[in-house]
């Protein structure tokens, strides 16, 4: 519109057009745009006229004068902030039953807003009213000294104040109640949840508390306006209303914004959010001394919520002594007996304390029963916090310490029951819910269907060798990582496919599936077992390969062919130092090497070290030409390796090497001592980056350091270990420069790497209505747990479109 309107104001710029012109090229344009609408166009083509159109749209502005073009720029840069502005900030779609539930709230809302109107009615009237009005038309409105109206302005700004108070009436004592979990959970076994659904209230909790917070700003704000217009801002501070008043709204600001907005809430830890978020009881009493109805209400709502609480933490906590900590991977599984009075097959999420990482931190995990041990319970916690993190790097080995279990509390998933076919759609950890789902509901007569995103290995790998999954519905996994991945494990009736799904797609290609008891398409059966063939030859490929040094060279060959880059493979093995210091550190045994003092019989073979580790590195140099696929790095190398030399030939003579000094001549990098890796820690790495496709041994482990060692041209000690600049100058050379650019494209576009991209072969409408029926589409629940904000928002449209209920579970907090 922008580029319209300055053509229409400067027409030298494009030369005299007629009026008529103009709309004969309107009317084209209009006639060509609805045929385009009406073809069905290939995928190809739509991407062809995408391109068509941007190039159009970029010449235009091209070919426009420079102030124009300026101006077009700019105007496309605020819309697109505008437009990202509004996706932050948009409510998600709700679930029917949720929807049902908040438009009862927002009746008994209306009521509350209707009843504080009353007080608009003349005094004479006995049903509430307090104004009063002269012959002139002038009112006075007066029920309370801090709320006096003499004229009409004030009586508006009181109006603003009253109603915004009587709007967050209701949401005060809701923001309560969805947190009594005892009696929500109490009252999930009664007639009652036919009609609420009390399974999934945390949605309800959230949209009371931001409806507070812009509730008290409106009536704090139109109040201090209508005080300091009549010259009474001392009642402020002299009067108990104002006090209060001040006190709860200070309060509320840390509670609302350290857990509504979405940067503070990743700056700062959960323990000082959900220390915070208490601060709403002090507010809460604040309130009691501002009205005498508020007071009334609100210690009605925190006796009922105490008294929760307080029965919880006496009767739903129990110390488990049979506790079991087990370390897999980058994650720490828990397993320990059900507590008495606990069912067999446990659902929803527990709170977790471990006295021996932290005495006051309790923490909510997905509790599922245990695949192997009957009247057993899990709890799969992944080292992505600070106190997971601690709790991984405190289980070295199997762990027997007792520890405090508070729940279980429900969950979304509780609501699993009412329909007869589920789709359990997760990301990462948030299979762990799911697990729930598929051992309660493995022998009822339902389908239980699985869309799994992955990006970890070891948690794949776990959760194939330890979960029963379901033969009744359709199982579909999708990897996103680049390491190998251990197939051995992996059911008949379970599909593992390389890539990120097509969500909307895959949902539309299960139901059609299950309703018409079809087989998969043929595009995801053969993405399978193309997938299933690969890690298979790559198991062939170790089975096959005899040396050590080989099966290291496969494995990253075969990560670097699906897409991990030299970074990626460097920070496996060279992790960034995170402050703790752990990264700069080498083996005890380099360690030992290091403190080992400077003798007199270290000369001579400090000497001819040094003249070996001058031929080694000419012979680097000098070993190749450089070719274009060099990247900055390797160029960088080379004039390290000069520059090595140089420092080398300078030192003195009786300095005696060091274990960095030895691997690069003699330069005292501060660099590679931070970045030097020991035979324990580069089995480790290898473990990363292999998954169980291969596990060394430390006799494998210590010939391939040497093996790398030695072709470098240094001395084989597999106890000095490698800096990063041995390591990746290795892979550079035997693995980097020997893939081309293309081939590393054809190769990860033959995997599916990038985006998998699913044709739906089903019959199901997606674009528009209802793609089931009503009483199909009543069976049919979605439930979804991961807190990937796009994958929320796929399912969120696909459950409105198909008319299928939905619930998502969230640890967002």
């Amino acid at each position: 519109m922008l580029a319209r309107c300055e053509l229409k104001s400067d027409p030298s710029a494009t030369g005299s057009v007629s009026s008529e012109d103009e709309e004969e090229e309107e009317e084209e344009n209009k006639s060509a745009k609805a045929k385009e609408k009406q073809v069905d166009l290939t995928p190809v083509e739509k991407k062809e006229r995408v391109k068509r159109r941007l190039i159009a749209r970029v010449s235009s502005v091209a070919a426009l004068p420079k102030g124009v073009g300026d101006k077009i720029k700019t105007s496309k840069r605020v819309s697109a902030l505008t437009k990202r502005f509004e996706e932050d900030w948009k409510q998600p779609v709700l679930p029917k039953s949720t929807k049902r539930l908040k438009r009862w709230i927002t009746r008994l809302q209306i009521a509350c807003t209707l009843y504080a109107c009353l007080v608009l009615l003349p005094k004479s009237i006995n049903f509430g009213g307090s104004a009063e009005y002269d012959d002139d038309g002038n009112i006075k409105l007066c029920p309370r000294f801090t709320i006096c109206s003499e004229n009409w302005s004030d009586v508006v700004l009181l109006c603003f104040s009253r109603l915004s108070a009587y709007w967050m009436f209701p949401q005060l004592v809701i923001v309560y109640f969805s947190k009594c979990y005892k009696m929500i959970s109490n009252l999930g076994e009664s007639v009652v949840s036919i009609f609420l659904p009390l399974e999934d209230l945390h949605e309800i909790h959230t949209s009371a508390g931001y409806d507070i917070a812009i509730m008290a700003v409106i009536h704090t704000v139109f109040h201090f306006i209508r005080w300091f217009s009549r010259s009474e801002a001392r009642l402020i501070v002299d009067n108990a209303c104002g006090r209060s008043g001040l006190v709860a709204f200070l309060c509320f600001i840390p509670v609302v914004c350290l857990m509504g907005i979405e940067k503070l809430r990743k700056r700062y830890a959960w323990e000082i959010r959900k220390g915070a978020h208490y601060l709403a009881v002090p507010a809460t009493l604040a309130l009691c001394w501002h009205t005498n109805l508020l007071a009334t209400v609100m210690l009605v709502t925190l006796g009922v919520y105490a008294a929760d609480s307080i029965y919880r933490y006496s009767y739903d906590t129990h110390k488990v002594k049979t506790s079991v900590f087990q370390r897999c991977g980058n994650g720490t599984q828990l397993t320990f007996k059900n507590p008495e009075g606990w069912d067999e097959d446990p659902s929803g999420y527990v709170n977790l304390l471990v006295p021996w990482i932290s005495k006051s931190e309790w923490h909510p995990f997905s509790v599922y029963a245990s695949p192997t041990l009957k009247g057993h319970s899990c709890v799969f916690m992944m080292a992505s916090g600070d106190w997971t993190k601690k709790l991984h790097e405190s289980v070295l080995r199997n762990s027997a310490r007792p520890v405090w279990v508070n729940g279980p509390v429900p969950s979304p998933y509780e609501a699993a029951v009412n329909y007869d076919n589920l789709i359990l759609c997760a990301s990462g950890i948030g299979i762990t819910p799911a697990l729930a789902c598929i051992k309660a509901y493995k022998d009822a007569n339902r389908s239980v269907s699985l869309i799994w995103m992955c990006r970890d290995n070891s948690l794949l790998e776990f959760f194939l060798e330890h979960t029963d999954f379901s033969e009744k519905g359709i199982n579909l996994i999708y990897y996103t990582g680049k390491a190998a991945l251990n197939m051995e494990n992996v059911p008949g009736h379970v599909r593992i496919i390389p890539g990120r799904p097509k969500l909307e797609t895959t949902i539309v290609d299960v139901i059609n599936c299950v309703e018409t008891a079809t087989d998969l398409p043929d595009s995801i059966e053969k993405k399978a077992d193309t997938f299933l063939n690969e890690m298979n030859g790559m198991y062939e490929g170790l089975a096959m390969s005899k040396e050590a040094i080989d099966c290291f060279l496969l494995v990253v060959n075969r990560c670097f062919d699906r897409g991990l880059g030299e970074e990626d493979i460097e920070k496996i093995f060279f992790p960034p130092d995170d402050g703790g210091g752990a990264n700069k550190k080498t083996d005890e045994t380099g360690l030992s090497a290091l403190a080992q003092p400077s003798t007199p019989n270290d000369d001579v073979g400090s000497k001819r070290h040094k003249r070996g580790s001058i031929a080694a590195m000419m012979t680097g140099v000098m070993r190749k030409p450089s070719t274009p696929n060099d990247d900055v790095g390797s160029k960088r190398h080379k004039r390290g390796i000069i520059a090595a030399m140089m420092t080398s030939v300078m030192r003195k003579k009786s300095a005696t090497p060091n274990v960095v000094d030895m691997e690069m001549g003699g330069v005292k990098d501060p660099r590679d001592r931070q970045t030097h890796i020991g035979v324990n820690d580069f089995s480790t790495s290898l473990l990363k980056l292999a998954g169980k496709s291969y596990a060394p041994t430390k006799s494998d482990t210590e010939e391939i350091v040497c093996a790398i060692q030695s072709d470098m041209g240094l001395v084989a000690e597999a106890d000095v270990g490698l800096s990063s600049r041995t390591l990746m100058s290795y892979l550079e050379k035997n693995v980097f420069l020997k893939v081309s650019e293309t081939k590393r494209r054809k190769s990860a576009r033959n995997l599916g790497i990038k985006h998998t991209i699913l044709h739906s072969s089903s019959g199901l409408d997606t674009n528009g209505g209802n793609g089931l029926d009503r009483e199909k589409a009543k069976r049919w629940g979605i439930m979804y747990c991961g807190g990937a904000r796009p994958v929320e928002a796929t399912i969120r449209d696909v459950g409105t479109k198909l008319g299928i209920e939905y619930r998502i579970e969230s640890f967002g907090w």
